[in-house]
């Protein structure tokens, strides 16, 4: 399974916290790490680093890189960085496209796209579901 993670956003849902420079994803709820650094940990923790891509815009690019990094340098290599802010459907395209034409992803991969700013509890439930969404996305493709 891929995971795309998109981390664009606006900013503006958690005013005055969020602010167009510094969405909610880069912020920190009762611990030390951001919701986008949460999200990749998910991930990461049960994934190929090469499985995880990020997709931003360039103003965010250096806030990423810089949360991406702390988690494990390698991550930083998985930032797809968007021509221009163009919202979601847009986003999971340039995804798409990237994993085919640049990654040779086979059409038949699960790809899971998710946002980075939500808080999932329990964990483990949602990740064990995962196991069997792809499961039953790999049969339906057969």
């Amino acid at each position: 399974m891929k995971y795309v993670i998109l981390a664009g956003g606006s900013g503006e849902r958690l005013w005055p916290h969020s602010r167009r420079d510094f969405p909610k994803q880069f912020l920190c709820f009762g611990d030390s790490e951001s919701l986008l650094q949460k999200t990749v940990k998910r991930f990461y923790n049960t994934a190929a680093i090469e499985d995880i891509l990020v997709v931003t815009n360039q103003a965010y690019y250096h806030l990423i890189k810089s949360q991406l990094d702390s988690i494990d340098v390698r991550l930083c290599a998985q930032i797809i960085i968007e021509p221009e802010r163009k919202n979601t459907a847009p986003a999971i395209c340039l995804a798409m496209k990237y994993l085919k034409e640049e990654l040779f992803v086979a059409s038949s991969e699960t790809v899971l796209v998710c946002s980075s700013d939500h808080i999932l509890f329990p964990e483990e439930t949602f990740l064990s579901a995962l196991v069997e969404a792809d499961q039953v996305a790999k049969k339906a493709v057969t």
